[in-house]
């Protein structure tokens, strides 16, 4: 019996052993990631999300595993510590296929949480939303203090389905201030959608229509669409008016004409959308612009100047004429434009005009109008501008030149040959502006002929730019060059002719000349070739004057060497002015590497760090930096928050204030 009774506990402990060992192995994949999600390790959390975002597309599941891992992905959502198990769980949830109205309460917790998971609830909640969540939405933002929060209901708010948007109409009429940086990021809607507009603009409910006309303006009809709205054209309110002809400039039609004509005795801004229209159709009469260009409003004055350009009457000649010395310079460049295209005698008034006006925001705005003319003189004059202009009157030249082409070329030409080294380096922008074949073979000319070591640097920055093949013998001739500014441009222009050029730069790290091998150095660390590393880090002593010193950083730092950008990053938020700004010089030439660095340093307790970064972020309109961007609005310091402010301006994601 003793003996019975001991065998009977050897088997229960058998079974015991047996039954544990069989509950600690896992007896599917799904049950073994159940049981590392319910791991109190974040790490163990994170890694087996990561598994399963791989495995489980190839999965195939019972629906009982089905639910009991939505289950769990859900309760990760919604209750987990760690932001990024949360976003992880989020992200698995439509392959777990949870139901839409779930997907729905999750995304609209999301919004209220971390960047990354509010970035996936307005990816989701477009695809799930229903009409009572959106209405939520819109409540939300009309309510919303918070600049963060508001800024992610306006990314979200811009992917409003179409179908909604009555209400959305019934609110932009009502605040329309509120609703504008809404507005200006909705997707294009269709052609249907548009004649809808139409429809609410003409229901006679004033918030919605003044919505719809928003809208409408944003995303004009078809012209037979839009001339529906002609009742709107005598509307008492001006405000009403002004949107219709806006949109009718946007959308003209012929059958518009008498609407149109009679728009222009109305109101000013009527009047302009109703100009515009009846330009666009070629239909806009002398007769009409004799009274545009004696209204008081520059911008009517300026379309009343178009109106003349067909008119061989010599009372529009003398309006055109005295157009010339107008206040306003629209009106000026209109009147010169079309005086010229009366001909040689238009032209020669506008060149006169142009030789004694002293003032260079009028010369500019006189060359503007002429600056596309095919003639000698324009050419010679737009030389003449881009030789010794103010830098508005440069800019023009410029962007003259570069439309008249292989046509300018004669003239710049004689630019190359100039005795001033300010006009050939002006010779090598115009010639790069240009860009045509003809242009490049005197820039060619011009890096292997110009006595000049900057002009030279100059031209050869060009055509490695353009990867113009021909340029290499004289780029590898100029990296060895005494002058430092000549080498440089050669040596970082080589770096654009692939493996090929920068077997030349690492020739060059043998060289007997220790500046030869520094600059060849700096340009192979720009693109992380290891040689040119070697050599920087070498190089790199505290010992340096400190702009020698930034420049090796920098080119350590686009290598991808981190200690060299956190030196950087240090810089940027240095009390002296003259450091900040070569720092920031430098992680400006170091691009898209700085990213993460910069990205961190917007949660520095400097202000000055988180300036410079803000403004650098803005520079390359990193879209990734916005939520802090928006957080910085706030920021107690001035400087701070007036950085973040251009930054976003930038990005053109300014909220509303």
């Amino acid at each position: 019996m003793r003996r019975t009774i001991l065998w009977l506990g050897v088997l229960a402990l058998l079974a015991l052993v047996v039954g544990s060992f069989w509950w600690l192995l896992p007896q599917s994949p799904v049950e073994g990631a159940l049981r590392a999600l319910s791991s109190r390790d974040g790490a163990q959390r994170r890694r087996a999300l990561r598994e399963l975002r791989d495995a489980l597309p190839k999965m195939t599941l019972t629906p009982s595993q089905r639910q009991q891992l939505a289950e769990r992905l859900i309760a990760l959502a919604e209750n987990d510590p760690d932001a990024t198990v949360r976003v992880n769980a989020l992200g698995l949830l439509p392959i777990a296929r949870v139901s839409a109205a779930t997907m729905q309460r999750l995304a609209l917790s999301a919004l209220h949480r971390s960047a990354a998971e509010a970035r996936w609830a307005t990816e989701v909640l477009p695809q799930v939303a229903d009409a009572t969540t959106w209405t939520r939405l819109m409540d939300a933002y009309e309510r919303e203090r918070n600049p963060v929060r508001r800024d992610r209901l306006i990314r979200l708010l811009r992917r409003l389905p179409p179908k909604h948007w009555e209400w959305l109409c019934e609110r932009l009429g009502r605040q329309p201030d509120l609703w504008q940086p809404v507005l200006k990021g909705l997707s294009e809607p269709s052609m249907p959608m548009r004649k809808q507009l139409v429809a609410w603009a003409l229901s006679g409910q004033g918030e919605k229509r003044d919505g719809a006309l928003r809208l409408l303006q944003q995303f004009p009809p078809s012209p037979d669409d839009a001339l529906r709205l002609a009742p709107l054209a005598k509307h008492p309110d001006k405000r009403v008016r002004e949107m219709v002809f806006c949109i009718w400039a946007q959308a003209p039609s012929r059958k518009m004409l008498p609407q149109l004509q009679a728009g222009l005795r109305d109101e000013p801004m009527v009047a302009f959308w109703a100009s515009r229209a009846l330009w666009q159709l070629g239909a806009l009469r002398p007769e009409e612009g004799r009274v545009l260009v004696k209204r008081p409003d520059a911008s009517l004055r300026a379309q009343g100047v178009l109106a003349l350009t067909r008119s061989h009457d010599e009372q529009d000649w003398r309006l055109l004429t005295q157009a010339l010395r107008d206040a306003d310079l629209e009106v000026i460049r209109n009147a010169a434009a079309a005086l010229a295209a009366k001909g040689e005698k238009g032209l020669s008034v506008v060149l006169m005009t142009y030789r004694a006006e002293t003032r260079p925001e009028r010369r500019a705005a006189l060359l503007s109008g002429i600056c596309g003319v095919a003639h000698p003189q324009v050419i010679a004059v737009l030389v003449e501008a881009l030789k010794g202009g103010d830098w508005r009157e440069r800019a023009v030249a410029m962007s003259g030149l570069a439309m008249l082409r292989d046509k300018a070329l004669p003239a710049i030409k004689q630019l190359t040959q100039s005795p001033d080294r300010k006009e050939r380096l002006t010779a090598v922008d115009a010639l790069n502006a240009i860009g045509t074949k003809e242009a490049m073979r005197l820039l060619l000319q011009m890096a292997r002929d110009d006595g000049d070591h900057q002009v030279r640097a100059e031209a050869l920055t060009v055509l490695s730019r353009r990867r113009i093949k021909e340029a290499m013998p004289l780029l590898a001739e100029a990296l060895r060059a005494d002058d430092t500014e000549l080498a440089t441009a050669a040596a970082f222009g080589l770096v654009y002719y692939g493996e090929q050029g920068r077997g030349i730069l690492r020739e060059a790290l043998r060289s007997n000349n220790p500046t030869t091998r520094q600059i060849a150095a700096r340009a192979l660390a720009s693109v992380g070739d290891r040689a040119g590393v070697n050599e920087l880090t070498k190089r790199l002593s505290p010992d340096l004057p400190e702009d020698q010193r930034i420049a090796l950083l920098q080119a350590l730092a686009k290598s991808g060497d981190q200690k060299a950008l956190d030196e950087l990053l240090a810089l940027l938020g240095s009390d002296r002015p003259l450091t900040r700004l070569r720092a920031r010089a430098a992680l400006f030439g170091v691009g898209g590497l700085a990213v993460p660095a910069l990205l961190r340093a917007l949660e520095s307790d400097d202000p000055k760090l988180k300036a410079e970064a803000a403004w650098l972020l803005g520079a390359w309109r990193i879209a990734s930096a916005r939520e802090k961007l928006v957080r910085l609005t706030t920021d107690p310091d001035p400087q701070v928050r007036a950085a973040a402010q251009r930054a976003l301006a930038r990005l053109d994601e300014l909220p509303a204030p």
